[in-house]
């Protein structure tokens, strides 16, 4: 269960840009007005980084991380980082006045800056050709697999989203004040005051003026409070990532034995085995499809390469409302160049606060009329049902069902569609929350494999949530009878581990399920980055760029079916 939705996470970053953008003008505007500042080029220079670096860096996150940007990004969270790093050796040297609390902060926001700079390193070697010694990549991965493992902690099984909340460093001003001149003694003043016949004591007495103390404004008050407010969440934010760091670099480090000339993995013939790959042109994000053409003619000509067998497209309810047509047409030309397909009823997409509070059997009646639809009109070799009942379809319904109910929901839903068509093989993806039992007495992954008259089953297997690629754990029930066994999605984000990690893994696990007889199909989502709908984990970049996975996955395949 996610603890903030990915989409509610942005607000993170504008909390980070306006407060830069805030600290800059009010330096500046302090440097020109106020006579107690000295070295006004020092400050206003220290205005002027982090003004540039945050208007670049709000470039880029503003057009949907947008690859056109990605160079201003990288500068402006640079000009951040020096900036950071200045006002750092400075407070050290005590040239400038600062806490002992401050001194922290301005580490914490230096080695921050310094993190999001390599982020976005690696992000622009993902998309690109460029690319890093491979003598630097760990130094690189490190607050990537931090970050991405702190995204799965917030998120659950959404995790993908790069960067939905980047920890833009907060900016640390370098601020020289000019120390006040020492204000003169006050020497008692003396008044000579008429004493009465009965007065008693001296006949003159000293009245010293005492200065009044300002209170400070209200406004400044509120100012402060807000100023350490959002350093104390920026700094509890590092923290945690360099926890998640130091908890799942382990993992990742197990993939170094994939990558080196000593692994030479062997995948022996098989001519019952399903390649497939997702694509981008329909995604269970979308709700309306629009210039489709040339997306999927790319799409198209990649697949071709890839030599794939299948093709999976997610599709939810708004898809088949408003544009079946279209879809329609896509199935069509991808089964006339020789491709099975698979489709996916997600019934409703992101956000998923606009469908909290629907009844399940309205849930049902929506999966089920969507698949239908498909089944009539695009006549799928493979079609999946209910994704993740205990992750993904359980987000959209008041009340979280037990696996018996899920399994008696699939199997009711199943006799329905085989009334349609018997051509189609039905199936359920399941997350890891499927195959765990909690508080009941048993799984949703038993009920559903004993229980059912699925044609098949499968896993959404990703490594974001710090597990290895071992698979015995999910195979241990899966026994030789009628149905098949599939890991129905893999991905690994290149721009968050790198392109060697993601080729690594991605060979490793289809070494794996390949020798593993009991495993029938393989899916990777997906083909394509899709960075505005939060997916990072293509074979090829948003740019047209084939990374190294691409080019193994076709290795496999072509060993594989030959």
């Amino acid at each position: 269960m996610s603890i903030i939705t990915p989409e509610a996470s942005f607000i993170f970053v504008y909390v980070a840009l306006l407060y830069n953008a805030g600290l800059s003008l009010k330096l500046i505007y302090n440097s020109l007005s106020n006579p107690l500042y000295e070295r006004k080029a020092w400050n206003l220079s220290s205005a002027g980084l982090i003004f540039v670096g945050t208007i670049l860096f709000f470039f880029w996150f503003n057009f949907s991380l947008s690859v056109d940007f990605v160079w201003g990004g990288l500068v402006g969270c640079f000009l951040l980082f020096v900036n950071n790093l200045l006002a750092t050796i400075l407070a050290f040297k005590n040239s400038i006045e600062v806490s002992r609390w401050g001194k922290a902060n301005y580490i914490f926001f230096t080695i921050l800056s310094l993190q999001s700079f390599m982020l976005l390193l690696n992000f622009i070697e993902a998309q690109t050709i460029f690319g890093l010694p491979g003598i630097l990549e760990w130094i690189m991965i490190i607050p990537s697999v931090g970050y991405s493992a702190f995204q799965a902690f917030l998120y659950g099984p959404v995790g993908y989203f790069f960067p939905a909340l980047l920890l833009i460093p907060l900016a640390a001003p370098i601020k020289f004040m000019r120390p006040p001149e020492p204000e003169p003694e006050k020497t008692p003043t003396k008044k000579t005051k008429k004493q009465g016949k009965d007065s008693k004591g001296s006949v003159f007495t000293e009245e010293i003026e005492i200065p009044e103390q300002k209170k400070p404004a209200v406004w400044s008050t509120i100012l402060v409070f807000l100023d350490n407010g959002s350093k104390g969440i920026f700094a509890i934010l590092f923290i945690l990532l360099m926890v998640f760091s130091l908890l799942n670099i382990g993992t990742f480090t197990s993939f170094s034995d994939f990558k080196g000339s000593n692994y030479q993995p062997t995948y022996p013939e098989r001519t019952d085995f399903e390649f497939s790959v997702s694509l981008k042109t329909i995604t269970y994000q979308q709700t309306l499809l629009a210039n489709y053409e040339a997306i999927f003619q790319e799409e198209l000509a990649l697949i071709k390469e890839l030599n794939v067998s299948t093709v999976r497209i997610d599709v939810k309810a708004e898809i088949v409302d408003n544009n079946l047509t279209e879809l329609i047409d896509i199935t069509d030309q991808l089964r006339a160049n020789g491709f099975k397909i698979m489709l996916s009823t997600y019934g409703y997409g992101f956000p998923t606060w606009n469908y909290q509070a629907v009844n399940f059997t309205d849930y049902i009646d929506v999966i089920e009329q969507q698949a239908k639809t498909l089944i009539l009109n695009c006549t799928p070799e493979y079609l999946l049902i209910y994704p993740e009942p205990l992750g993904f379809s359980s987000a959209f319904v008041k009340e979280l069902q037990t696996p018996v109910v899920w399994a008696s929901t699939i199997n009711d839903s199943v006799n329905y569609l085989r009334s349609f068509t018997n051509d189609t093989e039905i199936g359920v993806n399941l997350s890891f929350n499927d195959f765990d039992k909690y508080t009941y007495e048993t799984s949703v992954f038993e009920e559903l494999w004993a229980n059912t008259t699925l044609d098949f089953m499968g896993i959404d297997f990703y490594i974001i949530h710090a597990r290895d690629l071992d698979l015995d754990l999910y195979l241990e029930d899966v026994t030789s009878n009628t149905k098949e066994f599939w890991v129905c999605e893999f991905g690994v984000s290149a721009v968050m581990y790198g392109e060697r990690i993601q080729e690594a893994a991605l060979a490793r696990l289809l070494e794996i399920c390949v020798k593993e007889s009991r495993i029938k199909g393989f899916n990777y989502y997906s083909l394509i980055d899709d960075l505005a709908g939060g997916n990072s984990l293509g074979l090829v970049g948003q740019t047209g760029h084939r990374r190294l996975s691409f080019y193994r996955y076709q290795e496999i395949i072509n060993k594989v079916v030959l």
